[in-house]
């Protein structure tokens, strides 16, 4: 319009939408404003537009805006071409998302292995298990699953879930956002599978699993040591009424682990209440 007019020769101007404004007050009327080949059924909505042009203009000392070459496509394209490239910006936003909340990374990274290692030995018989966006799930739950530390100790998987689902996260769609936070919030204590009914069709019935992976791999981490975990072995079945675990370590380590047999106990009971069997020898 400003081009039209004459009132800015490149791209919109303070004194071009000074002009504008002086224009319109004027005029008084949208019925009485004289712009050729304008739609009139803009009219009614191009005042506001201009007044909030122009209140930005004012307010963030803008001279001149010109228009860009670039549009939100091309920000789409530099993402999927990202992944393409194994540079993904997700795993950079999580990776900088843990550090903002000072987490423990060498905690994180062990999680990481070992529900990995878990992953790998369910690809046999479940072809999800070798999907790149579940290992990427995996491993972004394993570094933001304890951010909430950074809030209050208490009730921390809340706190950590919240800030995914809300926060600004780059590369991350809403949908990404919701999923992940949902994987993080079931990660610890009561797992209820009507959490993942707010999921997309697809999710609603694998995030739950990806989510016993993540509750297994933290509880089997539950020392924070280094020390390798032993050779185990872990496998997953379709039952009536929900899902099988089984887990099996080598002879004596849990005799020699009790803490770590409580827990896997404590974790029976919350998993049977949401239809899955966990058994570990």
């Amino acid at each position: 319009m400003l081009d039209s007019k004459g009132w800015s020769n490149n791209g919109i101007t303070l004194d071009g939408l000074q002009t504008l404004v002086d224009y319109l007050i004027q005029k008084k009327h949208i019925d009485a404003l004289e712009f050729e080949d304008f739609d009139r059924e803009r009219l009614p909505v191009f005042p506001g537009g201009v007044a909030i042009a122009y209140a930005t203009f004012k307010a963030l000392k803008i001279s001149q805006m010109t228009v860009s070459d670039g549009a939100l496509r091309d920000g789409l394209i530099q993402d999927l071409l990202g992944r393409l490239y194994n540079h993904d910006i997700r795993s950079e936003t999580a990776r900088s998302l843990a550090e903002r909340y000072h987490t423990d990374a060498a905690h994180a990274n062990r999680i990481k292995q070992t529900a990995n290692a878990m992953l790998v030995q369910l690809s046999a018989n479940h072809a999800w298990a070798e999907q790149e966006i579940c290992v990427q799930l995996l491993n972004w739950a394993a570094e933001l699953h304890e951010i909430g530390h950074d809030i209050a100790h208490s009730q921390y998987h809340k706190h950590s879930a919240y800030v995914v689902k809300h926060g600004d996260l780059a590369g991350f769609s809403k949908q990404d956002q919701l999923l992940l936070s949902t994987i993080i919030r079931s990660h610890r204590r009561k797992f209820s599978l009507s959490r993942f009914n707010r999921l997309p069709e697809d999710w609603c019935a694998l995030a739950p699993l990806l989510t016993i992976i993540l509750r297994l791999a933290v509880l089997l981490r539950r020392n924070r040591h280094d020390e390798d975990l032993p050779e185990f072995s872990m496998a997953l079945e379709k039952i009536k009424h929900g899902y099988s675990v089984q887990l099996r370590f080598p002879s004596q380590w849990l005799a020699d682990s009790p803490l770590t047999q409580a827990d896997l106990t404590k974790e029976a009971d919350y998993l049977k209440a949401a239809g899955v069997l966990l058994e570990f020898s």
